[in-house]
C-alpha cells in the first residue's frame, strides 16, 4: 500500500505504463484545441510543446500516465462548459478542485462507462487526491493556473470514484434489462 501525501491510501501501481489510448481534446492557452483524434487546430509546434511539457512531469513525478494528464486537462475542458465558464473570461473562467471533480466524475462516465475505474488504475490513479496530484504537477508545470484558495485538500475524501461507477453500471444495466 502507499498513501499520496494527503493520507489516501491505495495499492502500489506495478506497471507506469498504460495501453490505453485516449481519444481526447484538450484546451490548451485561451485560443488552441488539441484533438488526440487527429484533428489538429493548433501549431505542430505547440502540440509538441504540450507533450514535452507533459513528459517533463512524468520525468519528475512516474505514479500517473501521461493519458491521466490528457484526461485531466480533457477533464477540465468538459467541466468549464458544463458549468458554462468555457464564455467567461479571467478569473471567471476559474474551476476549483471540487468542480473539476464533479467533471471528472461525469466525463470519465461519459467516455469508459463501467471501465472508469479500471482505466484509472492503468493510469496510476486510485483516489480522488490522485487527481489533485496530477493538477498540481499540471500547474507546476505551467499548464494550469490557481487561485492562492486553491489546495491539494480540496481533492481529499471528493469522491469515491469505484461506487460511483458501478452505480452508473447497475443503472445501464437495468435501463437495458427494462427495454
Amino acid at each position: 500500500m502507499r498513501s499520496c501525501q494527503w493520507g489516501c491510501s491505495h495499492e502500489e501501481v506495478t506497471s507506469w505504463r498504460s495501453r490505453a489510448v485516449l481519444n481526447v481534446s484538450i484546451a490548451v492557452g485561451k485560443h488552441h484545441r488539441f484533438d488526440r483524434r487527429g484533428t489538429v487546430s493548433m501549431a505542430a509546434t505547440d502540440q509538441d510543446l504540450l507533450e514535452d511539457k507533459i513528459q517533463i512531469v512524468r520525468r519528475r513525478d512516474r505514479r500517473f500516465s501521461r493519458h491521466a494528464y490528457y484526461f485531466v486537462l480533457d477533464a477540465l475542458d468538459y467541466t468549464m462548459t458544463h458549468f458554462g465558464r468555457d464564455q467567461l473570461t479571467g478569473e471567471d473562467r476559474h474551476v476549483g478542485g471540487r468542480e473539476l471533480l464533479v467533471g471528472i466524475k461525469e466525463y470519465a462516465a461519459d467516455q469508459f462507462g463501467p471501465m472508469a475505474t479500471i482505466v484509472f488504475e492503468r493510469w496510476g490513479v486510485r483516489a480522488a487526491c490522485d487527481f489533485g496530484e496530477i493538477v498540481f504537477n499540471l500547474i507546476d508545470a505551467e499548464l494550469l493556473s490557481r487561485r492562492p484558495c486553491d489546495s491539494r485538500v480540496d481533492f481529499v475524501d471528493g469522491i469515491d470514484f469505484r461506487d460511483i461507477f458501478d452505480e452508473k453500471h447497475r443503472e445501464s444495466l437495468e435501463r437495458i434489462a427494462d427495454r
